[in-house]
């Protein structure tokens, strides 16, 4: 299965809630617990480090992988890489622009 990426910014007060948009579409692998932890993660994460966060998940009743890269290259705000499946990679760059636009960052 190929996989696609979809980068973006977020300032480290986003990250939690578009992780969780992300997953309240995927039907399993990446629940409410998943955001919760990986988003302490991220926020712990250490000035100029990358972490791949990996999951196995379901999208619309497909398995496929799901790789979170998070690269902290400034203080409280991560780049976010997600590389997965080209439907579910769409879906997460819609979710997360809406959101951006919701809040006035995009």
């Amino acid at each position: 299965m190929d996989l696609e990426e979809f980068s973006v910014n977020f300032d480290l007060e986003d990250v939690r809630p578009v992780l969780g948009r992300v997953s309240s579409i995927i039907d399993s692998g990446f629940r409410a617990t998943d955001v919760d932890s990986l988003s302490t993660s991220i926020a712990q994460q250490p000035l100029d480090s990358e972490v791949a966060y990996e999951y196995k998940v379901v999208f619309k009743g497909t398995s496929m992988p799901l790789t979170i890269v998070a690269f902290m290259d400034d203080v409280d705000a991560p780049d976010l890489a997600f590389f997965t499946h080209a439907t579910l990679r769409t879906e997460i760059e819609k979710l997360s622009l809406t959101y951006l636009e919701e809040v006035g960052k995009w």
